[in-house]
């Protein structure tokens, strides 16, 4: 019996000691931007997913929400082809010449 009660403790204890410093888990409170790529016969495909939120940063328009309307969209469509055009040439280590063929324009 002291045996069963000793193990039982020590089970306690090491339960006590593992749940000890869980805390609660979070994600990012908004969706995010980002490249999927996929390998398929032979070549590459990549699509671009850009979150408004983050596009809206990149450009300076307050509050985000502006970018989803029609005239804002359509006057900040160059600057948001530019940015990530920019950005993706660069991560793919690719030269500036090359980096237009990446973004699709």
């Amino acid at each position: 019996m002291p045996g069963r009660i000793s193990a039982a403790l020590r089970s306690l204890l090491v339960l006590a000691v593992l749940f000890y410093g869980v805390t609660r888990a979070s994600a990012h409170p908004a969706p995010f931007s980002y490249l999927d790529i996929v390998f398929r016969d032979g070549g590459i495909e990549g699509t671009l997913v850009i979150h408004v939120i983050d596009a809206a940063h990149d450009l300076n328009i307050t509050p985000f929400e502006r970018l989803m309307e029609n005239a804002v969209a359509e006057s900040s469509r160059q600057a948001i082809a530019a940015n990530y055009r920019l950005t993706t040439g660069y991560k793919c280590g690719m030269d500036q010449s090359d980096a237009g063929s990446v973004a699709g324009t």
